[in-house]
């Protein structure tokens, strides 16, 4: 019969192994959750790109410059996302994803306002 000392170290080594299994599910989970995020912005980004050139196509050019816009937002918080799937150590995006700053765009266009 195992004496107390090794009854406590078993029970140490199971805790470290059980806490280490939670810190790699947890960031394995949010490597996950941030992939697919990225690649939802990054699909919305291919997307308003298209609708961007669709509109430059048939002379729309306010449409087209509001495509541009919105196709540069989601690729900027598509690389957001990457870069904390690529390392999740580092901390989720902050809110707001992208600021006016980053984007270099009239604030009314990201409100819908024109």
């Amino acid at each position: 019969m195992p004496t107390f000392q090794v009854r406590v170290i078993i029970l140490t080594l199971f805790g470290a192994v059980m806490y280490a299994s939670y810190i790699g599910l947890t960031l394995w989970n949010k490597s996950d959750f941030c992939c697919g995020w990225g690649t939802h912005y990054r699909q919305l980004s291919v997307k308003h790109k298209n609708e961007q050139q669709k509109a430059i196509a048939e002379n729309r050019p306010d449409d087209a410059e509001i495509y541009r816009v919105y196709a540069k937002a989601s690729s900027l918080i598509a690389d957001k996302y990457h870069r904390v799937a690529s390392n999740p150590l580092l901390p989720y995006p902050k809110v707001p994803l992208i600021t006016e700053a980053e984007l270099g765009a009239d604030p009314n266009i990201l409100n819908g306002r024109q």
